[in-house]
């Protein structure tokens, strides 16, 4: 997962207008991942999945 500070200078840096080659070839990420955080409004964050307990099936 990627942190906020990156989130933050990818959309700096794409804000001044430098392009997500560029981008990526100076944070050493990839330009995918670029154009993803670029894209996303918020900065990114862990989502953990809810899953029930291994007890539910056996629970009345």
């Amino acid at each position: 997962m990627r942190s906020a500070l990156e989130w933050a200078q990818v959309r700096a840096l794409a804000a001044d207008g430098i392009s997500q080659r560029e981008i990526a070839e100076r944070l050493g990420i990839n330009r995918r991942t670029v154009a993803r955080l670029a894209q996303s409004d918020e900065p990114p964050r862990y989502r953990r999945t809810l899953t029930g307990s291994q007890l539910d099936p056996l629970e009345p």
